[in-house]
């Protein structure tokens, strides 16, 4: 008789050790599943923003703005336009870099526009076509546009970042 219930009671502790294996083998498994399963989401959502930025700005210009980005990377530093806060000239103050990154687009609009251009024919039908001058930047050789909308891009940046600071100074200020 204890022989049986010694049986019995061993089956029971491994029956019972074997479900708690398996409870934690699959919580573990459903874990790993959910933690997969959260990048798989997340490449699929960065896929969908990826899809939709080639498809709603031409690749053509994606391509000439990474260039100048790969250009001032190797020239300065791969986010040093970040830093440009601690190096512009201190009379504008906070918004300072906005600015200088406005000015230095103005410039590069500036210089693509020093380039002629004839718009039309004999027949008054409209045409573009370069007669003089050259559009790129001799430096990088990207162009003088391209320039320009990285500038803005940079500008733009830096503007969010001042309005959060503001945001954020206000809010304690209220405290």
């Amino acid at each position: 008789m204890n022989a049986i219930l010694l049986i019995v009671l061993i089956i029971f502790m491994m029956s019972c050790f074997a479900l708690i294996t398996s409870f934690l083998v699959l919580n573990k498994a459903k874990k790993t599943e959910e933690k997969y399963l959260k990048q798989y989401k997340d490449f699929i959502n960065l896929e969908i923003e990826k899809n939709k930025l080639t498809r709603l700005i031409p690749t053509e210009c994606l391509k000439e703005i990474s260039k100048v980005l790969d250009h001032g990377a190797k020239k300065y530093s791969p986010n040093g336009w970040k830093e440009k806060i601690n190096r512009v000239i201190e009379p504008l103050g906070e918004y300072e870099p906005i600015f200088y990154y406005a000015m230095k687009s103005k410039s590069h609009v500036a210089k693509f526009q020093t380039s002629k251009f004839d718009f039309s024919d004999e027949k008054k039908q409209i045409k573009y076509c370069r007669i003089e001058g050259d559009p790129n930047e001799k430096e990088s050789g990207c162009h003088h546009l391209a320039h320009a909308i990285v500038n803005l891009m940079f500008a733009y940046w830096h503007d969010i970042q001042a309005t959060q600071r503001l945001k954020f100074i206000g809010k304690n200020n209220q405290n």
